[in-house]
């Protein structure tokens, strides 16, 4: 008998550069694609909790760089050397860690956007905190024109298709 490890749901709340909360949505397993599923565990499985990794075949020219822990992830998608996506998984396991990673990253992304566009609000990205429903993923895609549309759809679903595995494992969904 096969075991279904499946997250069935998670928030997603994607930001825009200026740190702007784009809105609030869910995780439908409906769209989940088998394929990536797969493709995702191996990676966690055969790199481990810290890796940078160059992928190939239908996701060729992506790399993820992802590092976690105690329930908490960030992953970076990059296309060659260009950054394309910031994200941020957190399992709600555990609110120090979640609180920590959370300001890492926070921090993070306002310098990164701060040198794309400039001056900032004095609250962006703070919805970042004020988001409580847990398991919680967090994207930041930060819509450079060297990355067409293509790549950023597969970078989409590499990411949503990761958070859901990963969460799963995190939060032992059987």
């Amino acid at each position: 008998m096969q075991m279904d490890t499946r997250i069935r749901r998670f928030t997603i709340a994607p930001f825009a550069i200026d740190g702007e909360l784009m809105g609030v949505g869910a995780w439908d397993e409906n769209l989940k694609s088998d394929l990536i599923v797969h493709l995702c565990s191996e990676l966690l499985d055969d790199e481990g909790p810290v890796f940078q990794k160059s992928l190939d075949g239908e996701f060729g020219g992506i790399e993820l760089q992802f590092a976690s822990c105690n329930g908490a992830a960030i992953a970076t998608f990059c296309v060659g050397s260009t950054v394309a996506s910031s994200a941020m998984f957190l399992s709600g396991q555990s609110n120090e860690v979640d609180r920590q990673v959370t300001t890492l990253f926070t921090n993070s992304i306002r310098s990164s956007s701060q040198r794309i566009v400039g001056s900032l609000r004095s609250d962006a990205f703070e919805a970042i905190s004020e988001l409580s429903e847990f398991p919680l993923l967090i994207v930041v895609p930060w819509g450079n024109e060297l990355i067409d549309d293509a790549q950023y759809a597969h970078i989409q679903e590499l990411c949503l298709h990761l958070a859901a595995v990963y969460f799963s494992r995190q939060l032992g969904v059987s």
